[in-house]
């Protein structure tokens, strides 16, 4: 089952892998690492760190998703 967070949800510390799997309407921040992020179907995500984003322009529409580096969190570090 896919986690879909709610409006402004901080993810657990936790590394996700193929984090947002089809998922569509996303608002999300992301302050712990990621692995990897794949094919989001559309809205926004700010990632601190993320390996790898795989968008499959076969199964979605990279253009309906904003994934958004958190340099905010980096410059207070």
């Amino acid at each position: 089952m896919l986690h879909r967070p709610s409006d402004n949800e901080k993810l657990p510390a936790a590394q996700p892998d193929l984090t947002f799997e089809y998922c569509s309407d996303i608002d999300a921040e992301i302050t712990t690492p990621v692995v990897s992020i794949k094919n989001p179907i559309s809205g926004t995500i700010r990632v601190d760190h993320v390996a790898q984003i795989i968008l499959d322009p076969d199964k979605i529409d990279p253009k309906q998703t904003q994934i958004i580096p958190n340099t905010q969190n980096e410059a207070t570090a």
